[in-house]
């Protein structure tokens, strides 16, 4: 057996999170390893784990629980107790294995001792013989000096703490006699900015007099220009207002519009028959055709139209930009109807209603028809018009079309929409 390492300690910095440390010095006895957090014995919990051959693989591990906290300083290190535990008896054999064991317990003291001697103040190899390292009985609030000999090691006079602090303070007078004398540089100065100030506040006095002299004048002026401006004014309101046959307000006319009456002598009130918005907005230019079969309009049936996320039958893009709360909208409606050869009658009507309502085909919920009779041939009619669709209060409403013909096609075209009143 050999101590093949110099080392009785290792560090490491504590992570908040590790609790296993390595060592890899050699030992007998687990109680030997001691673990330091920061120079102080741990009070953790310590367990040790020693390798099972020293000889081939020195060293172990340490688990300390809790883990050493983030940036301490964790040292593991061995302390052999100072003793001599090995007895050899006259005549026996010679026990080698104990007997290195007892030299590698000495050599690991010797490692401890070392360590401690490594970490001392102690003179340097070029010192004299006669100097004297051993220090003089601690009294407080002194410090250890060079006596003036410089051969040993004596107390301080004075308190050391004291000294810094009558530097410092001597250094603080000299400052404050710094500021004072600086202070006093501009207390001069500003004695004579008060004196160029009074300076200025008179010559400013003198130049608001003037000031105000003039203003008085102007305002005198400005004031006789109002005055005319004033009489002008109700001179033409008195006669715009002899000019105006304006009719009385009472109860019930809230929301009334003002227009020429009929005889154009003056003006009367009159109740709105819709306000009505065109359309400005190119985002409203939008058509949904209609063409027979699917996948558009079924002959004869009810179908839903709607904005975007409604759940209609048929979304209409252009109704996204149509305000919540509009009754209806103004759509440009073109139906184009045909026949094959050898068809004498073309009929095709396209119908519309809020949604909800059961209207039936009629003159109300018509919105164009087409219906031509006469000699047998190949028909292609064309008509546009211009209709009011009325809608629910979530902007959707129901188409519906009917047609003698093999060919039906319709298309709307938003122009605007309008509200009741």
């Amino acid at each position: 057996m050999t101590v093949e390492t110099t080392n009785n300690r290792i560090n490491y910095t504590g992570d908040g999170a590790t609790e296993d440390f390595a060592f890899t010095f050699k030992t007998f006895d687990e109680n030997t390893i001691k673990v330091y957090e920061d120079n102080v014995l741990t009070v953790g919990a310590v367990t040790v784990s020693l390798n099972s051959n020293q000889d081939l693989a020195p060293g172990g591990s340490v688990n300390v629980v809790p883990a050493p906290a983030i940036d301490v300083v964790v040292s593991v290190k061995r302390e052999e107790i100072l003793s001599q535990g090995v007895d050899y008896t006259t005549g026996d054999q010679f026990p080698a294995d104990t007997h290195e064991g007892a030299l590698d317990k000495l050599t690991f003291i010797d490692q401890q001792q070392q360590d401690e001697l490594d970490r001392t103040a102690k003179g340097g190899n070029d010192a004299g013989a006669g100097v004297d390292y051993t220090l003089p009985l601690p009294i407080a609030g002194k410090a250890i000096k060079w006596n003036a000999t410089a051969d040993g090691f004596e107390n301080s006079t004075e308190d050391p703490d004291n000294s810094v602090a009558l530097a410092q303070q001597a250094v603080l007078d000299a400052q404050a006699q710094v500021v004072l004398a600086a202070a006093q540089v501009v207390l001069c100065q500003a004695e004579v900015v008060n004196a160029q100030t009074e300076v200025a506040n008179a010559q400013a006095e003198v130049a608001l007099a003037a000031a105000q002299a003039v203003a008085a004048d102007a305002s005198r002026v400005l004031a006789e220009a109002a005055q005319a401006a004033a009489e002008a004014a109700q001179t033409a309101a008195e006669a715009a207002a002899a000019g105006v046959n304006l009719p009385s307000v009472g109860a019930g006319d809230a929301a009334k519009l003002l227009r020429v009456n009929g005889a154009e002598t003056g003006f009367e009130l009159d109740s709105p028959i819709g306000d009505f918005c065109n359309n400005e907005n190119d985002n409203l230019m939008s058509a949904v055709v209609l063409d027979c079969g699917s996948p558009d309009l079924a002959a004869s049936t009810w179908e839903s139209v709607g904005p975007t996320g409604s759940g209609a039958d048929h979304i209409w893009t252009a109704l996204d930009s149509v305000p919540d709360g509009a009754d209806f909208i103004e759509v440009d409606v073109y139906i184009r109807v045909g026949s094959a050869p050898a068809q004498t009658e073309v009929y095709g009507g396209l119908y519309s209603r809020p949604l909800g309502s059961v209207s039936s085909t009629n003159r109300t919920t018509n919105l164009q028809e087409l219906h031509l009779e006469g000699n047998s041939g190949t028909w292609r009619i064309t008509q546009r018009k211009t209709r009011k669709l009325k809608m629910d209060t979530n902007r959707m409403f129901e188409l519906r079309y009917s047609m003698i013909a093999n060919i039906l096609n319709a298309e709307l075209l938003l122009i605007g929409y309008g509200y009741n009143r």
